[in-house]
């Protein structure tokens, strides 16, 4: 709409005056995900370079504001900027053993990066009955190879 285009403008004339909290606020109300998540995504990273040590408290409040973004309008475009921070995110939070949440800010984003969609396959898999009522199957799953089975000494012996 002409509205759309004339805040994307203005944006784009504070950008220039190094204003980008009025930017961030501009691309906001135009709905310019991809701009608004680069924005982010920039000023996460030099807080990370100069607080490397609160990497991922930093990159946890970029995933926050971009998903609570999007789930305020509605916005499910993708950008390369939110996938990398929600997948490092969620891998994070596998780790730390919250595979429910991982699994939402995956779910949540729509983040549809290949390291994504491991890592949601992973999350989903590893309590399919748990996740199942709960997430949509993820829509692959990579070629498993059969196990040959196992049976123990104490078993084999007569």
């Amino acid at each position: 709409s002409q509205i759309k285009q004339l805040v994307e403008m203005i944006a784009e004339q504070v950008l220039r005056k190094r204003d980008v909290n009025s930017a961030i606020i501009c691309y906001m109300i135009s709905q310019n995900i991809e701009k608004l998540s680069e924005l982010w995504k920039v000023r996460a990273d030099a807080i990370v370079k100069k607080n490397p040590q609160h990497r991922l408290a930093i990159m946890s409040n970029f995933a926050e504001k971009i998903t609570f973004y999007r789930l305020a309008t509605g916005l499910s475009q993708q950008t390369e900027h939110c996938d990398a921070v929600i997948c490092e995110l969620a891998e994070s939070l596998v780790h730390e053993g919250l595979l429910d949440i991982a699994h939402r800010y995956l779910d949540l984003n729509g983040c549809v990066a290949e390291s994504c969609n491991r890592l949601r396959e992973r999350v989903y898999y590893s309590n399919e009955r748990r996740f199942g009522s709960e997430f949509e199957r993820p829509k692959y799953k990579h070629a498993a190879h059969p196990l040959p089975r196992i049976v123990p000494k104490a078993a084999q012996d007569p």
